[in-house]
């Protein structure tokens, strides 16, 4: 029974630590009963529950803590800690034994005190805390403040934590300020469920309040918040990041930190898992700083140590890094180097980038001899632990194998200092193994170069090789189960035995099979254990017996879907010969086989796809071309479908009218049966379904064999396709190397031929009569020129790797290309009447002015190749006369000439594909100022699939237009087709006719460039235009290019009549005061810029009470519903129009009902945009947040600035941000007041008034060098004006005294004192985009600033 509270018969008390609740009938309630809402007791209630909770958890982790460490608890210590019934559990599920008891120092201050409490509403219960006599006294004003009184305290002779606990020691450091301490405490705990629960987002607002409220408190609860958030099971990335915080506080606040207890603080969280990369960064630059104590970078140096030991190589410039902090340390840098490596090796991994750049720094540092001597037995370790991650890679790998003389002993003679026979063997399987892990198929070069220097060592030791052999049906393997057929050649050659192969080599799919850099496999070949399983796997494989994933029935014997290209094994000679074997097998077979058995047999030739032309060969064409399907069809008639009196004649129609279609369950489509039964004038109901599938089957042998006779007949060019001779063959299958391949006839591509075909039957064919089952002529194969144009030649141009030469070798024969003459083409999609099937593929129709050809058929439709001679087209398509209808057309015009391209494809074979040009893309993005994604694609690069365009290449697709996008790529590609690989693409050309079409920037380049950088559109959407009552204030000349740079800054200088001015005046005062702060007196742009600023001015004025839209709030966001904004419509000047059409709210203003730039209404804006998120808020404007516009507006500082630039050149030209050159009034003053210089004045001017003072921009407005710059900051700093310290992005050293606001990218921070002279609230969401820049005048802003600066230094003068 503990403290209870009761209303109305209903009771809430503490059981078991408990907030139980009970009706007046004493039966449990499982949720607060209404009575008790509200009830003033119940908080306090609450608060001891969760006090008993984490006092638990503390006990728990106290006495872990204890056993972990192996602490000696005397008996009558356990006797004192069990009075507590938290202790009492915590010890038995910890499993402390007691101790004998031992002598105790009464005056150690790092003993344990065991300090028992009692709270006056828990009579009966006792607290016990252990706690030190340093922190005791801390501990018990925090159990006062819980209402805890202090009963006794006994000594325990147990060893302290080494450090003064969270929250206790906030209160030593802040004795002043106990109740603030106490107060933010209360409401951590109340934010973490009293230790239990750390949800970020909740504790960072907690943190944020510090930091604005007490600045000074905010290191020492992000150090507390971290170590409790690690001691009651939190995540440690969560730790992490708010340790990181606390350094960054500790740093920005300027504090003296006891470099021992920092140390300490940063090796507790790396043990603990805790210690980021950032905040490690950090520490190491500052004990490498200078005035840096030694002992710290000691003490740094072993962390990093450690932390490497235990991780591993993860960390860039790991060696760059130990050298500086040895150097700082005072100790001998290679020494240290040398120390952490001996502790790494062997090298456990080679594969990461940090780890390669690590071991390749230490082999060639003088270290490495001073791992060799404390190393002696270094090789007969690296040769024991075998190859490690990351030895696939030739660099460093054999460099370390080298250095450590591992690869000696493994490749030299066996003996006393040699590796054991059998140990290079077991080392070639286990890099194999290592390969097959890695998911990388075809030739790895560092397991190739490997097994080169392995395999004498291998023959002389005599000692069998087992690689492994991977199957298709092994489910569980690692890896792509590559099988390593180079290796294994190169062992063959080099006389190595190896163990004997599997039945077909274990059944792998031949995609699988890694050949490069040996294509040939001579050794495997002529090998007959080899040879044998090879020719068995590849027997199965053209015959589909195999148990792969396809059987004979799956393909086709139309459907040319097998291999794309030849695998590599079957490009071999033994391949080569198996493959003519089966071939002739094949075909010896054709006089005794029936319909469906030839069915079967063009599918497996069907199967091997591209692995047909090495079998041309007339003698074969002309047995293939002499099969008789409409003999075949009629026998299949006569023996299971009789009755349709189905003659030859019948048999040719059907042949010529029905479509090839895949049969699967002896189907057959409606609309075939449909056509057989108009061909043979009977009735649907009369085709029987034996009937119809033996017509179609018939159907699909004879395409088959259209599309097969071409790949055994082909012409006898030579074959020059420079893509398939480059001998890099990989795993996947490609040619082998000029000088090993045959000499081989070139095919001609399907798409070439067809178009051939249909050129020279536009002169022969006869007039069509308008029905559509008979056609002029019949084209077989034409199935395989769909869809006909594949290639996109502009981007392939620009791209020109490897496959390049492939795709436009086709696309420079395409007839539209190669052709010259008045002839024009087209594909079109033509939609056939109603209830009429669509012509079959290979229907040729001749009229008056076009010839065209079926290429694909649908179920009423069909896509067809049309050619007009005369280069006009039927207006109403070349099926009219059928009642067929256009529905869609493409011009096939030739975007490259035939002789640039064939240059082109010389100059690739020649030279190779085309050197990759990152500059081109960085020096497009700039000129036409692009993100380097857009540029790229407008380059045509594709990092990851060359055949699908990229995210940026569709959204600039979709914003300038297809027809622009290949007009610029028409002007990137040079006149001379050689300049590509050595001057690279036509960049001015581009970007003239860039800016001829859309305009040139508004700016120059390099201020556009700073632009980019500074001012970063929210990822949101924006708010279009649409339905409300604002006007869109985006430019109607650039509606396809909004939020971007060139648009805002075209929109703040474009005169009044130019389309690009922004209709409204809140769109561009930010843009305005931007530019004017980053120009200096004298530069072009400034008159037009005070122009548009006095011209935007009045138009606020003119403006009147029109409503201006702020921002839109989306209500269908992905991050749920947002808050509302209607309270805001109760502020003056203030609207809100629910938009149900758009689910939106939209925020209004009127600003001459606003009382200026301070009125609150604003700040209440501010406050509902901080609490959108980025997908809620939609900006209006130009896509910034408008409020900093609204701002300048309303401060009249837009008026002032145009007439201060539109007297700009009356001033000396150069940076105004110069005091002594806007200002020198001002400086002259306060040299006077303050007893300096002029130099200093003015740099003390700068740090006073601009937001960001950096020493790089004081150099580049004042023309000092570092010396003058020096000699100014050494004065105003022995002035004591200005504090002295380190902080992040700053850019300097020298900071106003006060606090300081750390911003995001791409502000800069900055200090609080100075937000008061900026339009933009530093803090705020609406400011958050564009970087800091003052809306007055400068010379204005430099003379507030030292007022102000005078009448603070006045008033802190007074008594």
């Amino acid at each position: 029974m503990a403290g209870e509270i009761s209303a109305d018969g209903y009771s809430a008390r503490l059981e078991d630590g408990r907030v139980v609740f009970r009706n007046e009938r004493g039966r449990v309630l499982k949720k607060v009963p209404p009575p008790l809402v509200g009830h003033a007791g119940l908080p306090r209630l609450v608060a001891l529950a969760d006090g008993v909770a984490a006092h638990r958890r503390e006990c728990r982790a106290e006495a872990e803590r204890l056993v972990r460490e192996a602490v000696a608890v005397p008996a009558d210590v356990l006797e004192v800690l069990a009075e507590d019934a938290a202790w009492k559990d915590a010890l038995a599920q910890a499993g402390v034994v007691p101790a004998a008891p031992g002598g105790r120092d009464p005056e150690d201050d790092d003993e344990l005190l065991a300090r028992r409490y009692r709270h006056p509403a828990l009579p009966d219960w006792v607290r016990i805390l252990l706690t030190t006599a340093d922190a005791a006294r801390h501990r018990d004003r925090l159990m006062a403040h819980r209402g805890w009184e202090l009963v006794d305290t006994r000594p325990t002779g147990l060893p302290g934590p080494g450090s003064m606990p969270f929250p206790e020691s906030a209160l030593a450091e802040h004795p002043a300020r106990t109740d603030e301490v106490l107060h933010y405490l209360e409401r951590l705990e109340q934010v973490t469920s009293a230790w239990r629960v750390f949800t970020k987002r909740e504790v960072d607002a907690l943190l944020k309040e510090i930091a604005g409220a007490a600045p000074a408190l905010l290191r020492c609860f992000l150090d507390g918040v971290a170590d409790r958030c690690l001691r009651h099971g939190g995540e440690r990335a969560d730790a992490a990041a708010w340790f990181g915080r606390a350094r960054t506080a500790e740093r920005t606040a300027g504090e003296d930190v006891d470099q021992e207890w920092l140390d300490a603080r940063y090796a507790a969280m790396d043990a603990a898992g805790a210690l980021g990369d950032t905040a490690l960064r950090e520490r190491i630059k500052q004990v490498t700083g200078r005035n840096a104590a030694p002992e710290a970078a000691r003490r740094t140096l072993a962390l990093l140590a450690e932390r490497t030991v235990r991780e591993g190589v993860r960390r860039p410039r790991l060696a760059a890094d130990i050298t500086r902090i040895a150097r700082a340390a005072g100790l001998d840098p290679d020494r240290e180097l040398a120390r952490l490596a001996a502790r790494l090796l062997p090298a456990r991994d080679l594969g990461s980038d940090a780890a390669r750049e690590f071991w390749t720094a230490v082999l060639a540092a003088p270290a490495w001899d001073l791992v060799l001597a404390d190393l002696p037995r270094l090789a007969h370790e690296v040769v024991a632990a075998g190859p490690q991650a990351g030895m696939l890679r030739p660099d460093p790998t054999l460099t370390y194998l080298e250095r450590t003389g591992a690869l000696a002993l493994l490749t030299g003679p066996a003996g006393a200092d040699g590796a054991a026979p059998g140990r290079a063997a077991d080392w070639l399987r286990r890099l194999v193994d290592l390969a097959d892990r890695s998911y990388r198929s075809g030739n790895i070069p560092g397991l190739h170069r490997l097994a080169e220097l392995l395999a004498p060592r291998i023959a002389a030791d005599g000692v069998p090789v087992d690689l492994p052999w991977t199957s298709r049906w092994e489910r569980n393997q690692r890896g792509l189960g590559t099988v390593r057929l180079n290796v294994l050649d190169l062992l063959l050659a080099a006389g190595a035995p190896v163990v004997d192969p599997p039945p077909q080599l274990g059944n792998p799919y031949l995609h699988h099979l890694a050949v490069a850099p040996r294509p040939e496999l001579r050794a495997v070949t002529a090998d007959p254990r080899f040879a044998r399983e090879i020719r068995a796997l590849l027997w199965a494989e053209f015959e589909l017996t195999n148990g792969g994933d396809a059987s004979n029935l799956w393909y086709q014997p139309h459907d040319p879907k097998g291999w794309a290209q030849v695998p590599a094994l079957v490009d071999t000679d033994l391949g080569r010969h198996t493959l003519a074997q089966w071939c002739d097998e094949e075909l010896a077979e054709l006089p005794v086989l029936d319909l469906d058995e030839l069915a079967l047999m063009l599918a497996r030739f069907m199967h091997i796809g591209a692995a047909a032309a090495l079998l041309a060969d007339p003698d074969r064409a002309e047995r293939l071309a002499a099969v008789d399907v409409a003999g075949l069809l009629l026998a299949a008639v006569a023996e299971t479908a009789p009755g349709h009196g189905l003659d030859r004649a019948g048999a040719e129609l059907l042949l010529r009218g029905v479509e090839a279609r895949s049969v699967f369950r002896d189907g057959v489509t409606g609309p075939v049966r449909q056509r057989i039964g108009r061909l043979l004038e009977i009735e649907e109901d009369g085709v029987g379904t034996e009937f119809a599938r033996l017509v179609q089957i018939a159907a699909n042998c004879r395409n088959g064999l259209a599309h097969l006779l071409p790949l055994l007949t082909p012409e006898a060019a030579p074959r020059t396709d420079p893509a398939a001779d480059t001998g890099t063959g990989t795993g996947t299958g490609t040619a082998g190397s000029p000088a090993d391949a045959p000499d081989r006839p070139a095919l001609v591509p399907a798409r070439v031929r067809l178009g051939r075909l249909l050129h020279a039957t536009a002169a022969d064919a006869a007039l069509w009569d308008g029905d559509l089952d008979h056609p002029s002529a019949i084209v077989p194969g034409a199935s395989a020129a769909f869809p006909y144009l594949v290639v996109d030649p502009q981007s392939e141009l620009l791209r020109g790797d490897t496959v390049t030469g492939t795709r436009l070798r086709e696309y420079a024969d395409l007839p539209f290309v190669a052709e010259q003459g008045t002839g024009r083409w087209r594909t079109v999609t033509v939609a056939c009447p109603v209830r009429r099937p669509s012509p079959p593929v290979g229907h040729v129709y001749r009229t008056a002015l076009s010839t065209a050809v079926v290429l694909h058929s649908g179920s009423y439709g069909c896509a067809m190749l049309e050619y007009a001679p005369s280069g006009t087209f039927p207006e109403d398509g070349p099926l009219a006369a059928a009642g067929g209808t256009v529905e869609g057309r493409y011009d096939l015009v030739a975007r490259a000439d035939s002789r640039w391209l064939h240059a082109y494809l010389g100059l690739l074979a020649e030279r190779g594909p085309l050197p990759a040009r990152p500059e081109a893309v960085e020096e497009l993005a700039r000129r036409l100022v692009l993100t380097a994604d857009e540029a790229g694609a407008l380059l045509a690069v594709r990092r990851y699939n060359r055949n699908e365009p990229t995210v940026a290449e569709k959204e600039i697709a979709a914003r300038i237009g297809h027809d622009a996008l290949r007009e610029i790529r028409d002007r990137l590609r040079p006149a001379d087709p050689e300049r590509l690989w050595t001057h690279g693409p036509d960049l001015d050309r581009a970007v003239d006719w860039w800016h001829e079409r859309f305009g040139a920037p508004p700016v120059d380049t390099e201020l556009l460039a700073q632009a980019g950088r500074e001012i970063r559109f929210p990822k949101g959407d924006w708010a279009p235009a649409g339905p409300g009552p604002a006007v869109d204030p985006g430019p109607d000349g650039l509606r396809r290019r909004r939020r971007r740079i060139d648009t805002l800054l075209a929109a703040a200088l474009a005169p009044a009549t130019s389309p690009d001015c922004a209709p409204a005046p809140y769109a561009s005062p930010y843009a305005m005061a931007w530019l004017a702060y980053r120009t200096p007196a004298g530069h072009p742009l400034r008159p037009a810029l005070g122009e548009a600023a006095l011209r935007t001015a009045a138009a606020a004025r003119r403006a009147g009470s029109a409503a201006w839209r702020v921002c839109s709030a989306d209500r269908r966001s992905a991050m749920g519903e947002p808050p509302s904004p209607l309270p805001l419509a109760d502020l003056t000047g203030v609207e809100v129009v629910d938009d149900p059409a758009l689910w939106q709210w939209h925020v209004l203003v009127r600003p001459d009902r606003l009382g200026g730039a301070d009125d609150p209404a604003l700040d209440a804006l501010d406050d509902y945009y901080d609490r959108l998120q980025p997908s809620q808020a939609l900006p209006s404007g130009t896509g910034l947040p408008a409020l900093t516009d609204l701002r300048i507006l309303l401060s009249g500082d837009l008026d002032t600035l145009g007439r201060h630039l539109a007297a700009d050149a009356d001033r000396t030209p150069g940076w105004e941000q110069d005091p002594r050159r806007s200002a020198p009034e001002a400086v002259a003053a306060c040299a006077d007041a303050l007893g300096l210089s002029a130099d200093a004045a003015a740099l003390y001017l700068m740090l006073l008034a601009l937001p960001d003072p950096t020493d790089r921009l004081v150099r580049q407005w004042t023309g000092w060098s570092p010396t003058v710059l020096k000699a100014a900051q050494q004065q105003v700093r022995e002035a004591g004006l200005v504090v002295e310290a380190r902080r992040s992005r700053a850019g300097r050293s020298l900071f106003l005294p006060g606090p300081w606001l750390e911003l995001k990218v791409p502000r800069l921070p900055i200090e609080a004192a100075k937000a008061a002279l900026l339009p933009a609230a530093p803090t705020r969401a609406s400011g958050a985009h564009g970087v800091l820049v003052p809306s007055r005048p400068l010379p204005a802003l430099f003379a507030d600033a030292w007022q102000a600066a005078r009448s603070e230094q006045g008033a802190t003068s007074r008594p």
